[in-house]
This record gives structure tokens, C-alpha cells and sequence, in this order.
């Protein structure tokens, strides 16, 4: 489990998979909420995440266990860690349990083997690419670093020089491969797995009516 912890992961709502999962199944319980990939290692995983105002029971702990096993491949890989998980309340704290149960399934339902689809980091990196097209282009702070200022939103977004042209030409299907041959580069830059980075303006550490005022 602490390997996990250590991990960076890239992370899919079940929802992308509408095309390979019946909207039965989508729309029942009876399934987790979540896929990650390690971005590290390619390794996939399974979530179930719930919320209580309360100290969750034994049953809710089982449950949670048995929607995270249900799916038990993505792109024909193995899922390595089945994560039931939730936060709750307890004296005003908030708690947050996790376990990585032994993948059983849920009796009576089938498992689900799960496709990535193509465009599968879209809904990721589409955002970022508007994001590039709209700003202004700057002198990077950081080497190797392609950099956009937005001044309306008071940001500065930069991309990874490697994967700015596989972005621009929203090649999706292409960028998470070329993010997966730069992750001792981008941390020698100071950048995270996905290549991106974010710097905001002192406005974002002012209350909305201060600055709405003006």
C-alpha cells in the first residue's frame, strides 16, 4: 500500500467508458467510481469512494470493498490494487478510510474488463490547450518550458516543450505516450507527470469581494 501512496496517478471517472459498460451498469451501485494509472509504472487500479457523516460500519466497509473489485482489467492489464474508500465525519474531524481488499468480485455479478479509448485524456488536456491558444506568449521562468500569461485570469500556464506540438495538435492518443518517456526530465524541471505547469497571480489569494469591488 505505501507504494501507492508514493504514486502519481492519472485518474478516469467510469463514465468515460459509457461505450463498453451498459448504462444499467454505469448507473447502478453495484461498480466503482473510479480507475487511476500509475504514471510511473502503467500499473491500474480500482476506487470506490464514498462519503459518511458518520463512522462508516462494517457493511459499508464490505460493500465499498466489493464495488472496487468489479473491475478487474484495463487494456488487458490486471488491476493491481481494488481501493474501497471512504471519508466521514467523526466529533467534526474528518476521517478517511481506505483498503485494498483481495479481488473476489461481488457475487453474482460479472467483472468488468475495461478499453481505454483513444481520445481517453482529452477531457484532461483539452482545457490546456484552449488555455495556450488564448494567452499570451512569454519567456519561460522555467527551461524547456513553453509558456502562455492569461491576464484576465491573473495565471501563467507553460507545457512541456516535448508534448506542446502533440497538444496543439490535440493528439490525444499520443500524449500520454509521450509523457510516459519524460518523467525523469520533467522532474529535473520542477514540473509534475503531466508535463504542465501553473503559477497564479496575487489575485488568487484575495477574497472575491475585494477584488470583484474594483
Amino acid at each position: 500500500m505505501a507504494a501507492l501512496w508514493e504514486s502519481r496517478l492519472w485518474v478516469h471517472g467510469l463514465d468515460l467508458f459509457k461505450g463498453q459498460i451498459s448504462l444499467r451498469t454505469l448507473g447502478g451501485r453495484s461498480r466503482p467510481d473510479l480507475i487511476g494509472q500509475d504514471a510511473a509504472t502503467g500499473a491500474w487500479h480500482a476506487f470506490e469512494s464514498k462519503g459518511r457523516s458518520a463512522a462508516p460500519s462494517h457493511d459499508d466497509k464490505i460493500k465499498a470493498k466489493a464495488q472496487a473489485n468489479r473491475v478487474v482489467s484495463v487494456d488487458g492489464v490486471t488491476c493491481s490494487l481494488h481501493i474501497g474508500s471512504i471519508a466521514y465525519f467523526r466529533r467534526d474531524i474528518l476521517h478517511f478510510y481506505w483498503c485494498d481488499p483481495e479481488p473476489d468480485g461481488e457475487a453474482g455479478l460479472e467483472p468488468i474488463a475495461l478499453e481505454l479509448p483513444e481520445d481517453a485524456w482529452r477531457a484532461y488536456f483539452e482545457p490546456l490547450a484552449d488555455l495556450m491558444d488564448l494567452g499570451e506568449r512569454e519567456g519561460s521562468a522555467l527551461p524547456g518550458v513553453v509558456m502562455r500569461r492569461l491576464e484576465g485570469l491573473d495565471l501563467e500556464v507553460g507545457l512541456a516543450k516535448e508534448i506542446y506540438p502533440v497538444i496543439e495538435a490535440r493528439d490525444w492518443a499520443g500524449i500520454r505516450n509521450s509523457l510516459s518517456n519524460l518523467s525523469g526530465v520533467l522532474e529535473e524541471r520542477g514540473l509534475r507527470s503531466d508535463g504542465v505547469y501553473v503559477k497564479t497571480g496575487p489575485n488568487w489569494a484575495r477574497r472575491y469581494r475585494e477584488w470583484a469591488a474594483e
